[in-house]
C-alpha cells in the first residue's frame, strides 16, 4: 500500500451531517489520491456563496478537493455509501493524462469501474476528422493508443460538452475532473455545471 503524502490531503467539502454517512466513500476517494482526509464545512447561510465556494475553494489550492453532493440531494442515497463507479472527462492533453494516470490505477486496483469520456464539439473536432470514414475510425484508435489507461472503457460522443457530461453523470458515484485552476476561463464553465449537478460527488484535481 502506498504511504500518503503528508505534504498534500484530499480536502472533503461537505455539510456536518455528511461526515458519518459518507465516509466510507470519502475513504475510497483518499485511497484513489493517496492523501490523508481533511474535512472543510459547505457554507449554508447564502445558496450563492454555497454554490460558488468549491470551485474558489480549489481554486486557492493544489491539492485534490473532493465535493460531496448538499444534504438535500443525497437523501435517496444509501447509508454508507461506497465508490463503484466514476467518470473521468478527458481533453486528450498529454498534460492531463501526467495527472490522471496513478489515479486511474489505483482505482482499478480498488476494483472500481472507471469510464473515460470525450466530448467532440465544432470547436474540439481534430482537423483530421472527415466524417464516419477512414480517418475518423484511425484517429479513434489513435485515441485509444494514448489516452486510454489501463483496463478502462474510453468513449467519445459528441454534442454540447455541459449536455453530455451532465447526461454521462446522472449514471456514476464520482466524476473526477483534471482541470485548471482558473474560474474565470471557459473549461470553468464546464466544471461548475458538473459541480451543480448534484446527483454524485466531484473530485477536482489541478
Amino acid at each position: 500500500m502506498e504511504t500518503p503524502n503528508p505534504t498534500r490531503a484530499l480536502h472533503v467539502l461537505c455539510q456536518p451531517a455528511q461526515e458519518i454517512t459518507w465516509r466510507p466513500f470519502v475513504a475510497d476517494v483518499a485511497a484513489i489520491v493517496a492523501a490523508p482526509v481533511a474535512i472543510e464545512h459547505r457554507p449554508t447561510h447564502d445558496i450563492a456563496t454555497s454554490d460558488s465556494w468549491p470551485l474558489a475553494y480549489a481554486a486557492a489550492t493544489n491539492d485534490p478537493v473532493l465535493v460531496l453532493p448538499t444534504i438535500d440531494d443525497d437523501r435517496s442515497l444509501t447509508p454508507n455509501p461506497r465508490l463503484q463507479r466514476m467518470l473521468v472527462p478527458t481533453d486528450r492533453s498529454l498534460r492531463e493524462r501526467t495527472v490522471l494516470t496513478d489515479y486511474i490505477r489505483r482505482a482499478e486496483t480498488l476494483g472500481i469501474e472507471v469510464q473515460q469520456l470525450h466530448v467532440l464539439s465544432d470547436t474540439t473536432r481534430p482537423t483530421i476528422w472527415e466524417g464516419p470514414g477512414h480517418h475518423a475510425q484511425a484517429w479513434h484508435r489513435e485515441l485509444g493508443r494514448r489516452h486510454q489507461l489501463g483496463s478502462t472503457t474510453l468513449e467519445v460522443r459528441s454534442g454540447d460538452p455541459i449536455e453530455v457530461l451532465g447526461t454521462a453523470a446522472d449514471t456514476t458515484d464520482l466524476v473526477m475532473v483534471c482541470w485548471k485552476g482558473h474560474p474565470a476561463n471557459g473549461q470553468a464553465t464546464i466544471v461548475t455545471s458538473i459541480l451543480q449537478n448534484r446527483n454524485h460527488a466531484v473530485l477536482l484535481l489541478r
